[in-house]
């Protein structure tokens, strides 16, 4: 199985484990692996998750996701607030939204304080208008909550 060619793609994944995950695919080459994880094979990256080549059941380009957010956000979600951060503070527009409508369906998990503090610097250095419109619904909703 050839995996470069899901790079920067949407893909539905599942990997061996029985995950299915749905988001953009980035590949990374054995060598890079190599020298940043010590693993000599080819991944893909989604959402800071790396899958490795072995890991991978099977791999398709999908044309729309199946729900608004998937495994791959509630995974993020059920991890820590840094993985949640990290997305934040990715390029990747997509991912981050899916993140947040996960999020704003999750609230019970999050310690509302740190939350709060992840998204104003979110809508401070993001410039898309659904993040932000989504990110301040659900810092109103955390305050009502209060």
């Amino acid at each position: 199985m050839t995996i470069k060619k899901y790079d920067g793609k949407i893909i539905k994944l599942e990997t061996i484990y029985g995950n299915v995950f749905e988001g953009i695919g980035y590949f990374y080459s054995d060598e890079y692996n190599n020298h940043e994880f010590g693993v000599n094979e080819d991944s893909i990256q989604m959402s800071h998750f790396v899958i490795y080549k072995s890991q991978i059941k099977s791999i398709k380009i999908i044309k729309e996701f199946s729900n608004n957010y998937g495994e791959l956000e509630e995974k993020i979600i059920e991890s820590d607030l840094d993985i949640v951060e990290e997305v934040f503070d990715s390029d990747d527009d997509i991912s981050i939204y899916r993140l947040l409508l996960c999020i704003e369906n999750n609230l019970s998990v999050f310690d509302n304080i740190e939350l709060v503090r992840l998204l104003n610097n979110l809508v401070k250095y993001n410039d898309n208008i659904d993040i932000i419109k989504r990110s301040n619904n659900i810092i109103d909703l955390l305050s009502n909550n209060n």
